[in-house]
């Protein structure tokens, strides 16, 4: 599992228990996000998708989560014409998984 929360725990201060709120609230907004994206891929509606992916891209940076930046980058450019809609929606589905993935990683291990 590639990403660290240290960056963004430092936002928190010192106390376990702003950590673990900031942490809580992290995760909330980022299934939220997760969510809408997924809801948007389902129904092809690449122009939402894409507003959503650059929301997501800075969250994923904040935790380092390289795997996932790395697929949201060019997601987060509405009518790239060097991605047809087939491979905008394959990568898609493949960031979700992925962020799903972390996001359940991050509830169990650290929450």
């Amino acid at each position: 599992m590639q990403y660290s929360i240290d960056q963004l725990l430092a936002f928190a201060g010192p106390e376990k228990s702003d950590q673990a709120k900031l942490l809580k609230m992290f995760v909330e907004s980022a299934e939220q996000n997760a969510s809408s994206f997924k809801q948007q891929l389902d129904a092809n509606n690449r122009n939402e998708a894409c507003e959503i992916a650059h929301k997501m891209l800075t969250t994923f940076r904040q935790i380092q989560a390289t795997k996932i930046t790395t697929l949201l980058v060019p997601l987060e450019r509405v009518g790239d014409p060097e991605i047809s809609d087939s491979r905008f929606f394959e990568f898609g589905r493949l960031a979700h998984a992925e962020i799903k993935t972390v996001l359940e990683h991050i509830k169990q291990h650290h929450l």
